[in-house]
């Protein structure tokens, strides 16, 4: 049996490997939660348009530095403003 996609569909099978295996290497990489960086991942290809058809790669590129951003930053807010009164 051989299974036929349109490309249409294939595009979307393909994003959405392309996004669990970024979220996979996003969570390694950062140190952060596998399921907080698969939403990363998936949220910034599908809501972060730039153009016209380049969001969903644009989306997954910028999703490794905004990410990296976002856990320095909440490092920092942790240790500076929520230290541990004794």
């Amino acid at each position: 049996m051989k299974l036929e996609l349109t490309p249409r569909q294939y595009g979307t099978v393909a994003a959405v490997a392309t996004a669990l295996a970024a979220g996979v290497i996003l969570s390694v990489a950062l140190g952060v939660f596998l399921l907080l960086a698969r939403f990363v991942a998936i949220f910034s290809s599908v809501f972060l348009p730039l153009r016209d058809g380049l969001h969903g790669i644009a989306g997954m590129v910028l999703a490794i530095p905004l990410t990296a951003f976002l856990v320095v930053f909440g490092q920092l807010a942790k240790a500076k403003y929520f230290t541990e009164i004794v």
